[in-house]
Parts: C-alpha cells; structure tokens; sequence
C-alpha cells in the first residue's frame, strides 16, 4: 500500500497492521488456489483432502503474510476499522446474502437457458474451480488496500449498482444452466462438488462473478502496476473457469463484464464529476 497524506487523526497502528494481514491473506489465497489449479492439472497435491486443504487454505497463505510483513511494512490510514472492517462485511453481504435471497425467491421458476456456440468451446473441467473461487478474496481486495474514502466509496457504490441490476434481472429473467456432475475421486472433483450444493444452478445471467472481478480489479488499476496485471489477469481467468467449470454461459460472462466497467466507470463520473456526487464524497471522507 503507498503512504497517503497523513492528517490529525491518524489511527493506531496496529488498525493497519490488522488490514494489511487480511489483505496478505486474501492475496497469499488467490495465488494459493492459482498454483493448485495448475498443479492438480498436471499431477496432484500429496495428501488426503483435509491436509490439501490445510495446505491451500492455511500454510501457504499465511507463509505469504509472514514475509508480505517483512517486505511490505504496513501504513497509517486515516480509516479506522469501523469503516473498511464494517465496509467489507456490509459488501460481502450484500453480495453473498443478497445472491441467495434472491436464488430462494427465484427457486420454482420458469427458467430460461441462453446456450451459444461458444459454450461448446468448453468442456467440463471440474479442476477450474480453484480459479472459479478465488473471486471472493479477490472481491475484498479494494475493501483492504485502497485508503482512500472516495475510492472506496467508488468501489460500493460500483458494487451496489451492478448488483441490484443483476439482482433484478435474476427476477425478471432468471436462466438456469444444467450442470454436468463429476463422480468425487481427486481433490477437484471433491472441491467442485461443494460447490455444486452450495450454488443455485439458476441466477446465471449476468455473472455477478465475473462483475465482482471487473470492478475490483479496475479499483485498484492506478495504484500499484504489479497488482493492477495481476488483478486484471486473474479476472480474466476467472472468467475462463465460469465457462469450463459450467457455471455460466458464455453470454452471462460478456454481460456481467460489461456490466461491471459500465457501472465503474458511470460511478466514478458520477462521484467526481457531478455536484451531488462530489458532496457525498467530502460527506464520506469528513466521516468517521
């Protein structure tokens, strides 16, 4: 994280310590599931499921934020953990809950399906879903690293805005993809079968997760170069993995990317450009 401009009410250190360690976490887990992706396609983790997944989700993570702490010392912000902590568990909720909400509302139908050509581009790889879930730390990403209010107000108000559309055209339209089911014999075919049963097979269109990556990854875009390819990189693939792990079709993919940039980038005019966006800015950035 770059300094930023310190004022007089600079917060306790240890607040910052607390969200750089999320934050090392969150990306110790992306590039975690990444590396497993990679390696269970070509041979496999060793172990039983629950040491692999002590691996992937324990010892490699918190490897990544024991030096991420040695190299990347941590800096006061002004944002106490009130607002990014009471920030990100409204966010995740919004989405997480709100999406569950609605599959429960949605539930008996009628379905319809939006299959093209380029869903037969595809073929059903259950080892994508290492890549398919790294989505939710990566969602968490601008929650923990921007340090500035305006940004963070830009990212919840991007998020909300593309939600409640995708929320409402689940209503109004809700597709349906019938999944392929892989019989449980690696640690892959086990991971996406927790999958399977925790996630409606409707609330398909538009991919809230490929709209989720879109905007977290174009909220941190100017900050950092490394993380800004990174991030830009790993939606791209998570985009990739709802194809070949058949959560969505191809259309729900291009309509939630699209939907994640144009919410982005109609927000952050809004907020800058416009009279009641910029005095909600100074409201948020006086607060807390």
């Amino acid at each position: 994280m770059k300094l930023q401009r310190k004022t007089g009410r600079s917060r306790p250190l240890r607040v910052d310590l607390i969200r750089r360690g999320l934050f090392l976490y969150a990306v110790g887990l992306v590039v975690s599931l990444q590396l497993t992706a990679i390696i269970e396609a070509i041979s496999s983790l060793p172990g039983s499921i629950p040491f692999k997944a002590f691996l992937v989700l324990g010892l490699f993570p918190g490897t990544v934020v024991l030096i991420g702490f040695k190299l990347f010392p941590a800096t006061r912000s002004d944002a106490s953990a009130w607002f990014w902590g009471g920030n990100a568990l409204i966010m995740l909720t919004l989405w997480g809950g709100g999406y569950f909400v609605v599959g429960h509302m949605t539930g008996s139908g009628p379905f319809h399906t939006l299959f093209s050509f380029i869903d037969d581009w595809f073929s059903f790889r259950p080892g994508w879903v290492f890549v398919y879930i790294t989505v939710y730390p990566l969602f968490v990403f601008p929650l923990l690293y921007l340090e500035n209010k305006e940004e963070l107000l830009i990212f919840d108000l991007s998020q909300i805005l593309a939600l409640g559309l995708s929320y409402s055209v689940f209503i109004a339209y809700p597709v349906i993809f019938h999944r392929p089911t892989a019989e449980v014999t690696d640690f892959g075919t086990w991971t996406i079968s927790v999958v399977q049963g925790t996630d409606p097979a409707w609330n398909c269109f538009p991919s809230t997760h490929c709209t989720a990556c879109t905007i977290a990854g174009l909220s941190v875009l100017k900050h950092n170069r490394w993380l800004a390819w990174w991030a830009a990189t790993s939606t791209m693939v998570i985009c990739l993995s709802t194809l070949y792990t058949k959560q969505h079709y191809a259309v729900d993919v291009f309509a939630g990317v699209l939907l994640g940039t144009g919410s982005f980038a109609g927000v952050r005019w809004a907020v800058r450009a416009t009279v009641p966006g910029r005095k909600l800015a100074s409201t948020i950035r006086r607060a807390d």
